[in-house]
This record gives structure tokens, C-alpha cells and sequence, in this order.
């Protein structure tokens, strides 16, 4: 029953992009202004869901909605459209079994082979083949939903009105209180969503009303159904909020007012209404150019669409300015042990022009030297034969083999980049590993491998006159493609083995290797799944109290910290070389806030001494209403921003993690201890003059 409901609600959230359960409520609510429009459209919800989870589609796509959100519209245009009978319902039931096929083939087809997403044209297809046909049907008879258009009027309960009504078309009830309840949906869900509703609104009311005629085939609650929509899907929902993406939501709005006004002539010619294809071509078009960009730069695409454009933003601002990443994935070195660059970037050699951002690594001893003996042969150099490994979590895309190694010296101008294998990481992120040494190469194309990987040997083929390996990323899946540039996370320099960068470009002559696992910490950091943990909270002010959380997984494999006292939650990864801590979502008196400032990222490679930076998202002073109106803004202002220094210490078993940050106004001084087979201890947290402190009292 809970999967039922779950999917019931975000089948209806999922029309303004949200999952949120409440607001998926509401956006019920609102759609119960007009009973047989309700009714229809829920029946279609249960039967689109019903349908998908029986012939097998993924179970996950139906539980966020994203099967049943067109079914649902289905049944909401039948219910507006028709006049209620036992044909309409009918009607219904097959319409909602279309509309989950369509869904399927466009998955496949635009999903998987453009990267795009359906959006709604499964129920754009779906429902004008009803229109379309419905003439023939005896049975069915046509009524009136959408008023009839009327001179605008600027007043400011007429502004509101048509607000309303345009938000609630969206849902096929044009009613001022229906569109009230679709406002309070939007609230709930995304803040950032209502601000760019509201900028859509003003553009409609600028732009778009001067444009309308007394002739024209569309509505002014069309023209601003379809702008809130492109405005709230470019503006935060596929690219990152900022003012990049506020730019984009803009002109994608004017764009999509001007086509509203094409395509409203068409389908009047036609016989069927505009409804929301402006919205889909609109947004597909700008999708679908924007990826074909050599780098990914503002606007930032997202790769995958989260819960809500605050949502999607804290994740960038976490990949970008906390991690310090600039590609959209962790990216390790592509071998074992330590090696050194013995060409880097703008190299005079051969790293230059359109392939300047590239690296050469080689394998070095104590001495200094690249090879034992005299190094006459390919066999002496200490890199030789030594395995290559996958930068990243990818699919490989192309490989070359065959290509003979080079004796010492010598080079294959012809095949160029010798054996070699490319690897897509993420949509315009490929990785190249060339020189490999023939016959060694373990994957083949289309295989789908795991960071750290071992892909190929390290050789002496092609342009290359001694071994080594030549690494570079690439916007494109072509061998030998323009480069771009490119880092690599976690990493640790010979010459500085104390400090652990989060992220760094080697430069020629760093010697340089991966941060590596310290099987002792996963016993430091074990955080067992389905276990609950209990601290003795002695907070600022107020008295001390326990505090019980509970580790869990959430539907998205996540992996989080949920306080029952104080509804708070904080997600955290520790399946990589460093323990995260990521997003904190909940009340800041609670223990996982200050576990959050205290671990920031933890390298999972114990060294005593060891020192790294991070940054988190804090700001003492602010209430909750300044916290949600700077989300109301959040296209057009910063975050509260704090970088924070932190140093590991060996306690005999024990690890005490210390942070400390300083700034304007106030400073910040951290402390988390952790017990060997027991996990954290105790925390504590300082900002200013007020001290917090939480033990572990379950142990």
C-alpha cells in the first residue's frame, strides 16, 4: 500500500517536477475543485502505475512518478473534455495503457539514444489521437473546460485571478482556488520553482499580452501555463539555479510564447489545441543544443534531475565549490602506486594545440631513473607492463589494439595513438588511455566498468618512443580528439604525503598517486545499516538530552543519518577513499548538524598529521524565514559559504578529527573523535561563544 501511494502522489508532484509527497497532496486537492476531472484522473494514475509495474518496468521510475504523470494528464484531459459515461471510462482504461507504452518507446528512444527527457509527449500523443478521433465516437460527447478568452485587464485581483486560473490549467481546472492549491504545491516543494513562476507570469504579462490578437488561437492562461513550466524546468530543473539558468529560463520563455503563437495556428487549422507543446519543444530543443557544447559551463546541464532545483543546486555547489571538481565525476589517477609526469599541460613535445591538456606518466625509482640496467630495452623501464586501471565509473567506447610495441627510440607515426581505449564517463566527459602494450587490453566496447579497474597494460605503441602512458578527456567518443581540461580527486604528491588534495591538475614532474583505502578506517568508520545510535546531546542552551538516530539507505541508494527528536536528516558517503559528509537537511540544534560541520570529508587513508581543506553551507544567525526566502531567491544570490581546515591525529586506537574556520563575525572550531569497531564517540562543535557537545551513550 505504501509503494501505492507513494507513486499515486509523485505521479501528480512529478507534473511541476517535484516528488515531494505533500505537495504531490495538494496538487491532488486541486485537481478535486471539479469531482469528474479528480476522479478521472486518479483512475488513470492506478491504471498507468498498475499497468507499468505489470509489464516490468523499473520500479523506481514508477514510484517517482515518472510513468504515471502522463496517465494522470490523460485522465484529467478525458475528465475536462468529455461529459462522464461508461465510455469515457472506458476510453480511459485504454488511453492509460497507450500512454504507459508510448512512455516506454520514448524512454528508450529519446532517453537512451538523445539523452533527452520524455517530458510530457507521451500524453501529447496519446491525447490528440483521442481528439482526433472522438468525432467518430457516438458515444462520447464534447464539453466546454477552458473560458473563453477575455480582455485582459491589469488590475491586481485580475492579475491574481489569472495567475490562479493558468496555474490550475495546468491540471485542466482553470479556477483561481485550484490554482491557489497548485501555488501552496510549489511552496512546499521549491521555492526557487515559485520565484521563476512569478518571472514567467511578469514576462507573459510584458511580452506575451502585447503579442496577442483578437484572433488569436491561444489563450493568455495557455501562453502563461507553458511559460511557468519552461520557466521552472530551464531555469532550475535540468541546469543548475543561478543567473546563467535564470538567463536561459528567460529567453527560453520568450522563445516559447513565440512558438505557443506558431503552433496555435497550426493545431487550430488542425482541429486540436495547443495545450502544453510549446512547453515540450521548447525545453527539448534547448536540452538537446545545449549538450552538443564542448564544456559544460553556465548554464551547467545537470545529468540527473533531482527532487528539486535547491536540490540539484546544493549538489553542484557540493561537486564545484566544496569538492572543488569541475567535471561532473570523481576522477581517479589511471594506475597503482606512485608515478610521475613526465609531460604536462602545453607541453613543446607533442601536448599542444587542440591537445595541450593532456598528461604523460612514467614510473620512476629511488634514483631517479625511468629504467633499470641501461634502459635499451622496452622491458627495463619500470612502467612497462604495469596495469592501467579505469579513471571512473564508465562505459567503454571505443578500443584500438593490435598495434606492435615500439623498441626504445623508435615510433609508429602511422598509428598514432597505438593501443588505446576510451571510456564515457558522463555526457560529455570521455577519458582516453593510449600506448597500451599489445595484446593486454581486458575490456571491449560497450562494457560498463567500476573506477579503479584494471582496463589494459601500460606499453610502448604508436607515438611513442619510450614507455609510458598518455592520458587525456575529451568532450567527444572520437579517438584522438581535442582535449579539454581535466583533474583528478583525491590525490596524494611524494613530496607532500601529508596533505590529501580533493582535487588537482599534476603539473610536469609531480610525483603523484591515489589516496589509498585503509581497511583499519572502514572499522573507524562504520556506519552498519539499519543501526541506531544514541548521543547524549548537551546543546548551547536548554538541557541535556538524548538524541537517538538511525542509519538507513532511502530509495535513491542514499545513504543517511536520520534523527527521530528532531525530524533532521544528513546523507554521507563511505564507499570511497574519503568519508563524506553531504547534504544536512533539518533542525540545527541536532546532533547530525554538528556531525556535518565536524567531518566535512575524512581521507580514508589514516596518516597522523594528515591536513585537508572543505567547505560547508552554514550561517549561524539566520532564522528559518530568512533561510526560506533566500531559497525564494536562490536564481540570483550566493549561499552562506565557510571553508574549513581540517587535521587528522592518532589517539592510541583512536582518531580525533579537528576543524577550525574563521571569518567575519564569528569563527568555527570542531572535534570528532572516533573509536576503533565503534564509530564515532563524541562531537563538538564551537561557533563564537556557543559550544555544543554530543557522546555516544549507546556503546
Amino acid at each position: 500500500m505504501g509503494a501505492v501511494i507513494d507513486s499515486t502522489l509523485a505521479s501528480y508532484s512529478q507534473v511541476l517536477f517535484s516528488r515531494f509527497r505533500l505537495s504531490g497532496l495538494m496538487l491532488m486537492c486541486a485537481t478535486a475543485i471539479r469531482p469528474t476531472v479528480f476522479a478521472h484522473g486518479l483512475l488513470a494514475v492506478l491504471i498507468s502505475n498498475a499497468v507499468a509495474f505489470w509489464i516490468g518496468m523499473n520500479q523506481r521510475a514508477i514510484r517517482t512518478g515518472l510513468f504515471g504523470f502522463n496517465g494522470l494528464l490523460v485522465g484529467l484531459g478525458i475528465g475536462a473534455w468529455f461529459t462522464p459515461c461508461p465510455a469515457t471510462v472506458a476510453l480511459l482504461v485504454a488511453a492509460s495503457v497507450a500512454v504507459v507504452l508510448t512512455n516506454a518507446a520514448l524512454r528508450r528512444l529519446l532517453g537512451e539514444t538523445l539523452g533527452l527527457p520524455v517530458l510530457s509527449i507521451p500524453f501529447l500523443i496519446v491525447f490528440y489521437a483521442i481528439l482526433a478521433a472522438s468525432p467518430s465516437m457516438e458515444a462520447i460527447q464534447f464539453q466546454t473546460w477552458l473560458p473563453v478568452s477575455a480582455p485582459f485587464e491589469s488590475y491586481p485581483w485580475s492579475l491574481a485571478t489569472t495567475l490562479g486560473r493558468s496555474l490550475g490549467a495546468i491540471f485542466f481546472v482553470p479556477d483561481p482556488m485550484a490554482g491557489a492549491l497548485v501555488l501552496v504545491a510549489l511552496i512546499l516543494a521549491s521555492r526557487a520553482s515559485v520565484f521563476l513562476s512569478l518571472i514567467a507570469f511578469v514576462i507573459v504579462l510584458i511580452v506575451g499580452v502585447p503579442l496577442l490578437s483578437a484572433e488569436a488561437s491561444i489563450t493568455t492562461l495557455e501562453l502563461v501555463m507553458n511559460s511557468v513550466l519552461i520557466g521552472i524546468a530551464l531555469g532550475g530543473v535540468f541546469f543548475v539555479l543561478g543567473r546563467a539558468s535564470l538567463l536561459t529560463a528567460i529567453l527560453g520563455i520568450i522563445l516559447g510564447m513565440l512558438l505557443a503563437l506558431a503552433t496555435s495556428r497550426m493545431c487550430a487549422i488542425a482541429g486540436l489545441p495547443g495545450l502544453v507543446l510549446p512547453f515540450n519543444v521548447t525545453v527539448l530543443l534547448f536540452l538537446y543544443a545545449m549538450r552538443h557544447r564542448t564544456r559544460n559551463r553556465a548554464p551547467v546541464q545537470l545529468d540527473v534531475v533531482l527532487r528539486s532545483p535547491e536540490e540539484s543546486w546544493y549538489r553542484h555547489w557540493e561537486r564545484v565549490e566544496r569538492f572543488g571538481w569541475s567535471l561532473p565525476t570523481r576522477l581517479s589517477l589511471p594506475f597503482r602506486g606512485t608515478w610521475q609526469v613526465t609531460q604536462g599541460w602545453n607541453a613543446a613535445e607533442t601536448h599542444n594545440g587542440d591537445w595541450r591538456h593532456g598528461w604523460d606518466f612514467q614510473v620512476f625509482d629511488e634514483r631517479g631513473s625511468a629504467f633499470k640496467t641501461q634502459g635499451a630495452d622496452i622491458s627495463d623501464y619500470h612502467c612497462f607492463r604495469l596495469p592501467v586501471t579505469a579513471p571512473a565509473d564508465g562505459v567503454v567506447v571505443s578500443v584500438n589494439e593490435g598495434v606492435e610495441d615500439n623498441p626504445v627510440g623508435e615510433q609508429n607515426l602511422v598509428q598514432n595513438w597505438g593501443n588505446n581505449i576510451s571510456i564515457q564517463h558522463a555526457d560529455g566527459l570521455f577519458s582516453l588511455v593510449a600506448h597500451l602494450s599489445l595484446n593486454t587490453i581486458t575490456v571491449q566496447e560497450g562494457q560498463r566498468i567500476k573506477r579503479g579497474e584494471e582496463i589494459g597494460l601500460c606499453g610502448n605503441s604508436g607515438r611513442s618512443a619510450i614507455p609510458h602512458l598518455h592520458v587525456q578527456f575529451q568532450a567527444s567518443r572520437h579517438v584522438g580528439a581535442p582535449t579539454i581540461p581535466g583533474e583528478f580527486h583525491d590525490t596524494v604528491l611524494e613530496c607532500d604525503p601529508s596533505r590529501v588534495h580533493g582535487c588537482y591538475v599534476p603539473i610536469e614532474g609531480d610525483r603523484v598517486r591515489n589516496l589509498m583505502l585503509d581497511m583499519h578506517s572502514r572499522r573507524l568508520f562504520s556506519l552498519p545499516g539499519e543501526r541506531k545510535l544514541s548521543f547524549q546531546v548537551d546543546p548551547p542552551s536548554g538541557s541535556s538530552h538524548v538524541e537517538t538516530i538511525l542509519v538507513e539507505t532511502n530509495l535513491y541508494q542514499e545513504k543517511l543519518l536520520r534523527s527521530f527528536e528532531t525530524s533532521s536528516i544528513l546523507k554521507f558517503n563511505d564507499e570511497e577513499p574519503v568519508f563524506s559528509s553531504l547534504e544536512f537537511r533539518g533542525n540545527r540544534s541536532s546532533v547530525l548538524a554538528a556531525i556535518h560541520m565536524a567531518t566535512g570529508q575524512i581521507p580514508m587513508e589514516i596518516k597522523d598529521g594528515a591536513i585537508w581543506k572543505s567547505k560547508i553551507v552554514w550561517h549561524p544567525h539566520r532564522t528559518i524565514l530568512s533561510r526560506r526566502f533566500r531559497e525564494f531567491l536562490r536564481p540570483l544570490i550566493g549561499s552562506d559559504v565557510r571553508c574549513m581546515a581540517y587535521e587528522m591525529r592518532k589517539h592510541g586506537t583512536d582518531l580525533v578529527i579537528t576543524g577550525r574556520s574563521s571569518g567575519i563575525g564569528y569563527s568555527i572550531s570542531t572535534e570528532a573523535r572516533f573509536s576503533n569497531g565503534n564509530g564515532l564517540q563524541d562531537v563538538t562543535v564551537s561557533i563564537g561563544k556557543k559550544h555544543f557537545r554530543a557522546r555516544r551513550c549507546d556503546a
